[in-house]
């Protein structure tokens, strides 16, 4: 996607994955006992090795979209997330770009973390992956109305 400052003007290439912290028969990875992110450390080292002309590119941007099981997220997906939830704010009228901000925010981590979970059982069950695409987007005041946000007191006296 263009536009996005983390690409720095080039278009951002992401490559999306999961993981866990244990092997199949159920040992740990080396360090994930002890460290977080090993996962998702061991992730981004394997989609470096295996797209090494993306990584070394000077015309786009490429990001490890990398999720660990039990909802540990990679670096990259919350720059991703910032800067999209910032695109996404940049024509609202000043006043209103904190409150969306935050509504983005919250809903799009709720999506993600539920898209994780479906994927997840998905896998452990065998089943193919459900695909759940909306038909459009919601209206800004229904996604503020979801986010229930609290408003700030006054700070008129």
């Amino acid at each position: 996607m263009r536009g996005m400052s983390i690409g720095n003007g080039r278009p951002v290439v992401g490559d999306m994955c999961m993981g866990s912290a244990l092997h199949a028969d159920g040992r740990p990875w080396a360090r994930a006992a002890t460290e977080d992110g090993v996962a998702i450390e061991r992730l981004t080292d394997q989609k470096h090795n295996t797209y090494p002309e993306l990584v070394a590119s000077d015309r786009a941007r490429f990001v490890v979209l990398a999720c660990e099981e039990g909802g540990r997220w990679g670096p990259d997906v919350f720059e991703v997330v910032k800067d999209l939830v910032k695109l996404k704010v940049a024509p609202l009228h000043p006043l209103l770009r904190r409150s969306a901000a935050l509504a983005y925010t919250r809903r799009w981590w709720s999506i993600l973390a539920m898209g994780a979970q479906t994927a997840a059982i998905d896998c452990i069950l065998g089943q193919d992956p459900q695909m759940w695409v909306p038909q459009s987007a919601p209206p800004l005041a229904s996604v503020l109305a979801w986010a229930d946000i609290a408003p700030e007191p006054s700070r008129v006296a």
